[in-house]
Protein backbone atom coordinates (compact mmCIF):
# COMPACT_ATOMS: atom_id res chain seq x y z
CA UNK A 1 0.00 0.00 0.00
CA UNK A 2 2.62 2.55 1.05
CA UNK A 3 4.93 1.66 -1.88
CA UNK A 4 2.37 3.24 -4.19
CA UNK A 5 1.94 6.16 -1.82
CA UNK A 6 5.66 6.96 -2.20
CA UNK A 7 4.99 7.86 -5.83
CA UNK A 8 3.79 11.16 -4.39
CA UNK A 9 7.40 12.03 -3.59
CA UNK A 10 8.53 10.97 -7.05
CA UNK A 11 6.37 13.68 -8.58
CA UNK A 12 8.16 16.27 -6.50
CA UNK A 13 11.26 15.29 -8.48
CA UNK A 14 9.60 16.93 -11.49
CA UNK A 15 10.47 20.23 -9.87
CA UNK A 16 13.88 19.00 -8.70
CA UNK A 17 14.81 18.58 -12.36
CA UNK A 18 14.64 22.36 -12.59
CA UNK A 19 17.12 22.85 -9.74
CA UNK A 20 14.57 23.52 -7.02
CA UNK A 21 15.21 22.74 -3.38
CA UNK A 22 11.72 21.54 -2.43
CA UNK A 23 11.72 22.51 1.26
CA UNK A 24 13.17 25.95 0.59
CA UNK A 25 12.29 27.26 -2.85
CA UNK A 26 8.69 26.14 -3.23
CA UNK A 27 7.75 27.81 0.04
CA UNK A 28 10.13 30.80 -0.13
CA UNK A 29 7.77 32.59 -2.53
CA UNK A 30 4.19 32.08 -1.32
CA UNK A 31 1.31 30.99 -3.56
CA UNK A 32 3.29 30.12 -6.69
CA UNK A 33 2.19 27.56 -9.28
CA UNK A 34 4.58 25.01 -7.72
CA UNK A 35 3.23 25.61 -4.24
CA UNK A 36 -0.30 25.10 -5.58
CA UNK A 37 0.79 21.70 -6.91
CA UNK A 38 2.34 20.67 -3.59
CA UNK A 39 -0.75 21.66 -1.58
CA UNK A 40 -3.11 19.85 -3.96
CA UNK A 41 -1.19 16.61 -4.27
CA UNK A 42 -0.48 16.53 -0.52
CA UNK A 43 -4.21 16.80 0.13
CA UNK A 44 -4.94 14.13 -2.50
CA UNK A 45 -2.27 11.79 -1.12
CA UNK A 46 -3.77 11.95 2.37
CA UNK A 47 -7.21 11.12 0.93
CA UNK A 48 -5.72 8.19 -0.98
CA UNK A 49 -3.77 6.78 1.97
CA UNK A 50 -6.65 7.04 4.46
CA UNK A 51 -9.29 5.72 2.02
CA UNK A 52 -7.12 2.69 1.26
CA UNK A 53 -6.29 2.17 4.94
CA UNK A 54 -10.02 2.11 5.73
CA UNK A 55 -10.81 -0.50 3.09
CA UNK A 56 -7.83 -2.67 4.07
CA UNK A 57 -8.82 -2.71 7.75
CA UNK A 58 -5.68 -0.85 8.87
CA UNK A 59 -7.72 1.79 10.76
CA UNK A 60 -10.21 0.97 13.49
CA UNK A 61 -12.03 4.32 13.09
CA UNK A 62 -13.39 3.45 9.64
CA UNK A 63 -14.23 0.55 7.36
CA UNK A 64 -15.25 -0.08 3.75
CA UNK A 65 -17.12 2.59 1.84
CA UNK A 66 -20.92 2.22 1.77
CA UNK A 67 -22.16 0.48 -1.34
CA UNK A 68 -23.50 2.82 -4.05
CA UNK A 69 -27.21 3.48 -3.60
CA UNK A 70 -27.88 3.30 -7.34
CA UNK A 71 -28.36 -0.28 -8.55
CA UNK A 72 -26.44 -1.32 -11.66
CA UNK A 73 -28.39 -1.43 -14.91
CA UNK A 74 -29.58 -4.91 -16.02
CA UNK A 75 -27.23 -4.76 -19.01
CA UNK A 76 -24.20 -4.33 -16.74
CA UNK A 77 -24.67 -7.79 -15.23
CA UNK A 78 -22.97 -7.29 -11.89
CA UNK A 79 -23.85 -6.70 -8.26
CA UNK A 80 -22.34 -4.30 -5.76
CA UNK A 81 -20.15 -5.99 -3.16
CA UNK A 82 -16.54 -6.21 -2.07
CA UNK A 83 -14.88 -3.47 -0.04
CA UNK A 84 -14.69 -0.07 -1.69
CA UNK A 85 -12.14 2.63 -0.83
CA UNK A 86 -13.68 4.94 1.77
CA UNK A 87 -13.06 8.25 0.03
CA UNK A 88 -15.64 10.04 2.19
CA UNK A 89 -13.65 9.31 5.33
CA UNK A 90 -10.37 10.06 3.54
CA UNK A 91 -11.65 13.44 2.37
CA UNK A 92 -13.00 14.24 5.82
CA UNK A 93 -9.64 13.46 7.42
CA UNK A 94 -7.69 15.40 4.78
CA UNK A 95 -9.95 18.44 5.11
CA UNK A 96 -9.70 18.53 8.89
CA UNK A 97 -6.00 17.74 9.27
CA UNK A 98 -4.43 19.43 6.23
CA UNK A 99 -6.61 22.52 5.97
CA UNK A 100 -7.26 23.35 9.62
CA UNK A 101 -4.15 25.53 10.07
CA UNK A 102 -5.02 27.51 6.93
CA UNK A 103 -8.53 28.24 8.22
CA UNK A 104 -7.09 29.67 11.43
CA UNK A 105 -4.87 32.13 9.50
CA UNK A 106 -7.84 33.72 7.67
CA UNK A 107 -5.55 35.45 5.14
CA UNK A 108 -5.92 35.61 1.37
CA UNK A 109 -2.85 33.39 1.06
CA UNK A 110 -4.59 30.86 3.28
CA UNK A 111 -7.67 31.07 1.05
CA UNK A 112 -5.51 30.19 -1.97
CA UNK A 113 -4.03 27.20 -0.14
CA UNK A 114 -7.49 26.04 1.00
CA UNK A 115 -8.72 26.21 -2.60
CA UNK A 116 -5.81 24.10 -3.87
CA UNK A 117 -6.30 21.60 -1.05
CA UNK A 118 -9.94 21.32 -2.15
CA UNK A 119 -8.87 20.74 -5.76
CA UNK A 120 -6.77 17.79 -4.57
CA UNK A 121 -9.74 16.26 -2.75
CA UNK A 122 -12.07 16.89 -5.70
CA UNK A 123 -9.72 15.13 -8.12
CA UNK A 124 -9.78 12.09 -5.84
CA UNK A 125 -13.59 11.94 -5.73
CA UNK A 126 -13.71 12.28 -9.53
CA UNK A 127 -11.13 9.49 -9.94
CA UNK A 128 -13.18 6.71 -8.34
CA UNK A 129 -13.68 3.83 -10.73
CA UNK A 130 -15.55 0.55 -10.73
CA UNK A 131 -13.43 -2.56 -10.11
CA UNK A 132 -14.85 -6.06 -10.39
CA UNK A 133 -14.12 -9.65 -9.50
CA UNK A 134 -15.53 -12.64 -11.38
CA UNK A 135 -17.10 -15.68 -9.72
CA UNK A 136 -17.93 -18.90 -11.49
CA UNK A 137 -16.63 -22.27 -12.61
CA UNK A 138 -13.18 -22.03 -14.21
CA UNK A 139 -13.34 -18.25 -14.28
CA UNK A 140 -16.50 -18.19 -16.38
CA UNK A 141 -17.59 -14.95 -14.70
CA UNK A 142 -21.23 -15.99 -14.35
CA UNK A 143 -21.43 -13.67 -11.36
CA UNK A 144 -19.51 -10.42 -11.09
CA UNK A 145 -19.06 -8.44 -7.88
CA UNK A 146 -17.95 -4.81 -8.18
CA UNK A 147 -16.93 -1.96 -5.88
CA UNK A 148 -15.67 1.61 -6.18
CA UNK A 149 -11.90 2.05 -5.88
CA UNK A 150 -9.26 4.72 -6.34
CA UNK A 151 -6.55 4.40 -9.00
CA UNK A 152 -2.85 4.36 -8.15
CA UNK A 153 -1.04 7.49 -6.99
CA UNK A 154 0.89 7.28 -10.26
CA UNK A 155 -2.28 8.08 -12.18
CA UNK A 156 -3.31 10.75 -9.68
CA UNK A 157 0.11 12.32 -10.03
CA UNK A 158 -0.24 12.51 -13.80
CA UNK A 159 -3.61 14.23 -13.45
CA UNK A 160 -2.13 16.67 -10.97
CA UNK A 161 0.75 17.54 -13.30
CA UNK A 162 -1.85 18.45 -15.91
CA UNK A 163 -3.52 20.70 -13.35
CA UNK A 164 -0.14 22.28 -12.64
CA UNK A 165 0.35 23.02 -16.33
CA UNK A 166 -3.11 24.62 -16.60
CA UNK A 167 -3.04 26.51 -13.28
CA UNK A 168 -4.44 30.03 -13.47
CA UNK A 169 -3.15 33.24 -11.92
CA UNK A 170 -5.78 35.03 -9.83
CA UNK A 171 -6.09 38.44 -8.25
CA UNK A 172 -7.30 39.29 -4.78
CA UNK A 173 -11.06 39.01 -4.54
CA UNK A 174 -11.38 36.20 -7.10
CA UNK A 175 -11.63 33.36 -4.58
CA UNK A 176 -13.97 35.30 -2.29
CA UNK A 177 -16.29 35.70 -5.29
CA UNK A 178 -16.17 31.96 -6.04
CA UNK A 179 -16.83 31.13 -2.38
CA UNK A 180 -19.84 33.46 -2.33
CA UNK A 181 -21.27 31.94 -5.52
CA UNK A 182 -20.79 28.44 -4.10
CA UNK A 183 -22.88 29.28 -1.05
CA UNK A 184 -25.64 30.82 -3.18
CA UNK A 185 -25.79 28.07 -5.82
CA UNK A 186 -24.63 25.23 -3.55
CA UNK A 187 -22.15 23.95 -6.11
CA UNK A 188 -18.52 22.93 -6.00
CA UNK A 189 -15.80 25.31 -7.15
CA UNK A 190 -13.71 24.94 -10.27
CA UNK A 191 -11.15 22.15 -10.06
CA UNK A 192 -8.35 24.41 -11.31
CA UNK A 193 -5.21 25.12 -9.34
CA UNK A 194 -4.69 28.81 -8.66
CA UNK A 195 -1.68 30.95 -7.75
CA UNK A 196 -1.04 34.64 -7.12
CA UNK A 197 2.77 34.90 -7.28
CA UNK A 198 4.97 34.49 -10.34
CA UNK A 199 7.40 31.58 -10.20
CA UNK A 200 11.10 32.46 -10.02
CA UNK A 201 13.52 31.75 -12.87
CA UNK A 202 14.61 28.21 -12.12
CA UNK A 203 17.30 28.33 -14.82
CA UNK A 204 19.35 30.87 -12.88
CA UNK A 205 21.18 30.31 -9.62
CA UNK A 206 19.66 32.25 -6.73
CA UNK A 207 21.06 31.46 -3.29
CA UNK A 208 18.44 33.57 -1.51
CA UNK A 209 15.66 31.43 -2.93
CA UNK A 210 17.60 28.18 -2.66
CA UNK A 211 17.75 27.55 -6.42
CA UNK A 212 20.97 26.03 -7.77
CA UNK A 213 20.07 26.83 -11.36
CA UNK A 214 20.82 24.30 -14.10
CA UNK A 215 24.46 25.08 -15.01
CA UNK A 216 26.43 21.84 -14.74
CA UNK A 217 23.33 19.68 -14.40
CA UNK A 218 23.40 16.31 -16.17
CA UNK A 219 20.79 16.06 -18.92
CA UNK A 220 19.42 13.38 -21.24
CA UNK A 221 20.04 13.96 -24.96
CA UNK A 222 17.56 11.26 -26.00
CA UNK A 223 14.66 12.51 -23.86
CA UNK A 224 11.81 14.86 -24.73
CA UNK A 225 10.76 15.22 -21.10
CA UNK A 226 11.75 17.66 -18.37
CA UNK A 227 15.16 15.97 -18.03
CA UNK A 228 16.01 16.61 -21.70
CA UNK A 229 19.00 18.79 -22.56
CA UNK A 230 16.70 21.06 -24.56
CA UNK A 231 14.49 21.87 -21.56
CA UNK A 232 16.88 21.48 -18.66
CA UNK A 233 19.65 23.62 -20.15
CA UNK A 234 17.23 26.52 -20.79
CA UNK A 235 18.48 27.11 -24.33
CA UNK A 236 22.14 27.54 -23.31
CA UNK A 237 23.27 24.27 -24.86
CA UNK A 238 25.27 21.43 -23.33
CA UNK A 239 28.69 19.80 -23.48
CA UNK A 240 29.75 16.17 -23.68
CA UNK A 241 31.96 14.91 -20.86
CA UNK A 242 33.66 11.52 -20.61
CA UNK A 243 33.12 10.09 -17.14
CA UNK A 244 35.51 7.43 -15.87
CA UNK A 245 34.29 4.99 -13.26
CA UNK A 246 36.73 2.76 -11.38
CA UNK A 247 35.34 -0.26 -9.57
CA UNK A 248 36.21 -3.78 -8.49
CA UNK A 249 35.18 -6.53 -10.89
CA UNK A 250 35.63 -10.22 -11.75
CA UNK A 251 35.88 -11.08 -8.06
CA UNK A 252 36.74 -14.64 -7.04
CA UNK A 253 36.52 -16.37 -3.70
CA UNK A 254 39.50 -18.45 -2.66
CA UNK A 255 39.55 -21.18 0.01
CA UNK A 256 40.39 -20.19 2.58
CA UNK A 257 39.44 -17.35 3.03
CA UNK A 258 39.67 -14.24 0.89
CA UNK A 259 38.24 -12.56 -2.19
CA UNK A 260 40.46 -11.34 -5.01
CA UNK A 261 39.20 -8.79 -7.54
CA UNK A 262 40.46 -6.98 -10.57
CA UNK A 263 40.16 -3.24 -11.07
CA UNK A 264 37.98 -2.25 -14.02
CA UNK A 265 37.67 1.14 -15.65
CA UNK A 266 34.58 2.06 -17.66
CA UNK A 267 34.16 5.19 -19.75
CA UNK A 268 30.71 6.68 -20.30
CA UNK A 269 29.52 9.86 -21.96
CA UNK A 270 27.49 12.28 -19.88
CA UNK A 271 25.99 15.59 -20.90
CA UNK A 272 26.21 18.76 -18.81
CA UNK A 273 24.29 22.00 -19.22
CA UNK A 274 26.38 25.06 -20.06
Amino acid sequence: MFDDFLVFWEYLRFFSVHGIVIKCLIFSIPATREQAYVYAISSAAVVWAVARACSSGALHQCTCAPRPSKSPAPTQKFQWGGCGDNIKWGSHFSKNEISESERILRSYMALVNLHNNKVGRKIMSESLRTQCKCHGVSGSCNIKTCWRALPSMTEIGMKMLQKYTNAIEVKRGFLEKISSEEKKKKRNSSAQLVYISKSPDYCTKDEKLGSFGTVGRHCNVSSNGPDSCRQLCCGRGYRTVVDEKIERCQCKFYNCCYVKCKICRTLTQVYECL
